[in-house]
């Protein structure tokens, strides 16, 4: 058996039984001094943010607390390994670094893949072999201090089970994480995703006395890794992001230490339904349509509200359909009085925010935007959360 096909596939199980059962800091005060001038001009500006991303050798820093260890964004001095033209995707890997090629396979044949290590070892597959399309690697040998980075390509497939769509940059929390290989490293992993076809899987291996600059140089990499016209992708901008969504249209900038939901927090609901949910807090997504914390018919991310406590604040947004029955989108979402809340303006026993259901119209598009605030969060989180709410842009639907 493939132990990382199986991998794979049990964790896109998991995803797929939630989809089934019934069916920003300094940035975001210039977002709301520019308000809807910036928003009639975002989208004019996503091809060149595309460009940049997918042309761009240093384009992101970042820091991983786990580690403690600051990764410089210059890799300009970095192999680049594959090509965006030729192959579909492209990586920055560490001069000293062995670069191992792997096979495409037959049903994509330009898409090769690689594996990189920091170490001088040459992986095999079971057969004492070199690697050939989706095989696995041996790893008796490898040194315990070792860290390496694969991509293995992967021939599209059809199915059911639709898997999420990959954002991009890709970083270490975004991997699922796995046991360690029996007398080797610890491995994380995912499927990358881009535009319904599943490109291949990424894997990071660490051993268990890697040190952290060399950790950290592998995470650096990972973030390097790029695709052709991907479909959700992150700019960083000093303390903001922006998340940009071809799949369901939209962009919006956010603080960066606020939580993205990835998948549907209620994949229950038909209509209307969830295209983004962010907040302050870990988003728990919803199974049951009984459980969690539920405000009205048309409940939003019951769970994941279950969670949420007096200081944080949460925006969910719905895609409504048929825009004929809703108002245009207002100058600014907020801030609105209590009066206005679903939860209204008295205390209610275990509901610890308020919270503001508001339909809305927009590049042609029905839409609900669902803003909760703690009651006692700060005065700068609140108006940082209507100012979020007031980054978004939208795209019209295709024809």
């Amino acid at each position: 058996m493939n132990d990382v096909r199986d991998e794979v596939v049990a964790a896109m199980l998991d995803r797929a039984v939630s989809r089934i059962e019934a069916d920003t800091a300094d940035r975001i005060d210039e977002i709301l001094a520019r308000g809807d001038r910036r928003r009639s001009v975002r989208f004019a500006a996503i091809g060149t943010a595309l460009a940049v991303f997918v042309g761009a050798v240093a384009w992101f820093g970042v820091t991983f607390p786990r580690e403690r260890v600051a990764i410089p964004a210059d890799v300009t001095e970095w192999t680049t390994f594959a090509s965006l033209d030729a192959n579909g995707w492209t990586i920055q890997v560490p001069p000293p670094w062995r670069i191992q090629e792997l096979p495409s396979c037959q049903n994509a044949p330009e898409r090769i893949g690689v594996i990189v290590t920091n170490v001088d070892f040459e992986f095999r597959n079971p057969r004492d072999e070199a690697p050939q399309c989706e095989d696995r690697f041996v790893w008796a040998g490898f040194p315990r201090d070792g860290v390496a980075l694969a991509f293995q390509p992967r021939g599209v497939r059809s199915g059911i089970f639709q898997p999420n769509e990959s954002t991009f940059p890709i970083t270490p929390g975004s991997l699922s994480e796995t046991n360690s290989i029996r007398g080797g490293p610890a491995m994380s992993f995912d499927s990358v995703v881009v535009r319904g076809t599943t490109l291949g899987v990424i894997r990071r291996f660490v051993g268990p006395e890697a040190a952290a600059s060399e950790v950290a140089a592998l995470d650096r990499m990972l973030v390097t890794f790029q695709v052709r016209h991907p479909s959700r992708w992150t700019e960083e901008s000093g303390s903001t992001r922006t998340l940009h969504d071809d799949v369901d249209g939209y962009a919006v900038t956010f603080p960066e230490d606020w939580v993205v939901a990835d998948e549907n927090l209620t994949p229950w609901l038909i209509s209307p339904s969830e295209i983004l949910s962010l907040g302050t807090f870990p988003l728990r997504v919803s199974n049951d349509p009984e459980d969690g914390l539920r405000l009205f018919d048309a409940p939003v991310a019951p769970k994941a509200l279950a969670d949420m406590t007096s200081s944080d604040v949460f925006i969910s947004v719905q895609g409504g359909g048929d825009p004929g029955g809703f108002d245009a989108r207002p100058e600014h979402f907020g801030p609105l009085a209590c009066d206005l809340a679903v939860t209204g303006c008295e205390p209610q026993e275990g509901i610890p925010f308020k919270g503001w259901w508001i339909p809305f119209a927009d590049a042609g598009r029905g839409f609900y935007v669902f803003v909760a605030i703690g009651n006692d969060a700060t005065p700068e989180l609140r108006d940082r959360v209507w100012a979020v709410a007031d980054s978004l842009a939208f795209e019209p639907n295709d024809p």
